[in-house]
């Protein structure tokens, strides 16, 4: 199926949405780096390597 875009979409308003996301979420995820439980994974590395070290991650 071809992509639709909806009308609430064009790049300016999509950009603020993300921009809205990133403000609202940015203090939850400073919270849990405080608690020390977040862990940063590199998901550019073949996924096998990348579910090693999250399945490491949860363990």
């Amino acid at each position: 199926k071809p992509l639709i875009q909806r009308k609430d979409d064009p790049t300016a308003i999509l950009k603020s949405r993300l921009e809205t996301f990133h403000v609202q979420t940015k203090p939850v995820i400073d919270y849990y780096i405080k608690k020390g439980i977040v862990v940063n994974l590199h998901a550019k590395k073949p996924p096998k390597e990348v579910s090693a070290k999250v399945q490491k991650a949860l363990s």
